[in-house]
Order: C-alpha cells, then structure tokens, then sequence
C-alpha cells in the first residue's frame, strides 16, 4: 500500500524555482460577474481561456451555474470572515438527483517546476452521503490530480499516484478551504491545504496520475442520488506571482514533529 507523507507546518522558505507559468488571478468580484456568471465568461487576468460549463446526465436542467455567497453554507458565516467571497460573492455549482455540473479552464500553458495554483474551495458543511465535490487537474484530457470531498466524509481527501481517497487530515467544515498546488518535478507535486477557520495546514507530497505538466483545471458536484443535492462554492483561482509562490506554496516546511500516514479504505 502507498502511503502519504502528511506534515502539520508552522512557518516555511523556499528552494530556488525553475521556470515559472505566467501570472494569473480570477474571482467572482471580477466586474466581467456583474451580469452573473455564465459560460465563456472570462474575468480576471493571464489564463489562456474563459469558464466552460459541461453538465452530465441531465436531461431535465437540474445543474446550476451562477453566483452565490458562501456563506449560506451551513450555519453561515460563524466567524465573520466572509468564507471564501470576494465582493460578497463566490461561484457556485450545483447538482440534483444524477446530474453532474463541471466548470472547466486552461492555463496559459502548462504548469512547470516552480509554478503553483491555488483556490479557494467551500462545500456543505453536512452534504448528503452520496456523489461528491471535487478540484481536478488536467494535463491534456487525462487527469493528473484529484482533489475532493466524497459523500459526506468529514475530511478533504487526494490522490497520489494511483491511490484515490487518502485523507488530508483537514476537516471539510462549512467555513471553506485555501488550496495550493506546485509541481516539484514531472511526475510530483506538493499540495498546501488550509482551513480558513482555524489557520491548521496540511502540507503533502505526492505523485501526480499521469506524465506531463498540466495545462487545463476542473471543478465538479455530482450529488448522484435522485432525491438530494450538491452545492459547491469556488473563488480566487490564481497562479501567484513568483515571490508569493516562493513563500507560501512551495516552502520547505519547518515541522511541528507531526508525520501522518494515512488512508481512507
């Protein structure tokens, strides 16, 4: 069985980075918004392409593509900070019964060593026990990383490799999660995850799926039960400017003497 190294941080510095992607940053405060969210719109700065919406197994509309406030998840915004809005608003998917609402974008090219992105992501605080809600990296159409929270688990779970379903040790409470991802050669990553609540980070290193840089990234909700929903909040998609990159994302760790190995089965 593969096991994943899952690292509790406390502060961190950077090795040099290689070649980098160009700057990139969109989030629902984008005036390109204003007039709500649809598909082909392209807000922000430095990607190569606008959303796409792609839905499955929807004959009768049931997937959902607008703006929202994050906040309405759960018991609202317990702690004051907003969750994940920028503006007051985040983006929203959703999903009843079997349908599946996807929301699809490209890099400017693909992500090298030294690049990162990162997201802010909020689902349900208690969503139903089926489907899941999900981030997923593309290189081509293959996909390279899974990022998620299936069912109703009470933890964000990845992939590394071929494993699926590993445990991020973080909570997928209703206050929202900032997410970081950098290659650290052509087939690894390093992937951040921070709960906004309460500031603990999982710092993990792991394997990528597939051979070849990512150059497309992929949000998704299928609620996969004919009776209930998913919802998912989305904002601030962003490949950060170098020294951002350099201190927040790619660090080395200084370790707060907390290894984890673990799985979900």
């Amino acid at each position: 069985m593969r096991s994943a190294l899952v690292l509790i941080v406390a502060a961190a510095l950077l090795p040099a980075g290689a070649a980098r992607a160009a700057t990139a940053h969109d989030d629902a405060s984008d005036p390109a918004y204003d007039d709500g969210f649809q598909d082909g719109d392209d807000g922000g700065s430095g990607f190569g392409t606008g959303w796409t919406f792609t839905t499955n197994n929807d004959p009768g509309g049931l997937t959902k593509f607008g703006l929202g406030s994050s906040t309405v998840n759960g018991d609202g915004d317990s702690n004051g900070d907003g969750d994940i809005d920028t503006g007051g608003r985040a983006w929203r998917l959703a999903a009843h019964g079997v349908a599946q609402a996807e929301l699809y974008r490209s890099f400017s090219g693909p992500l090298a060593v030294g690049d990162a992105f990162s997201f802010d992501l909020d689902t349900e605080a208690i969503p139903p026990p089926f489907g899941f809600s999900s981030f997923e990296l593309l290189t081509g159409a293959n996909i390279a990383f899974d990022f998620r929270r299936s069912g109703s688990d009470p933890d964000y779970e990845y992939s590394d490799g071929d494993q699926f379903f590993l445990d991020t040790g973080i909570p997928a409470d209703d206050e929202g999660v900032h997410v970081a991802l950098a290659p650290t050669s052509s087939t690894t990553y390093r992937l951040r995850v921070t709960a906004l609540a309460t500031g603990v980070t999982a710092v993990i290193d792991g394997a990528f799926f597939t051979a070849g840089m990512p150059d497309w990234f992929r949000f998704g909700v299928q609620a996969d039960d004919t009776t209930t929903s998913r919802i998912l909040f989305v904002n601030a998609v962003t490949v950060p400017e170098p020294s951002a990159r350099d201190e927040q994302l790619l660090a080395a760790p200084a370790l707060l003497a907390l290894s984890l190995r673990r799985r979900r089965g």
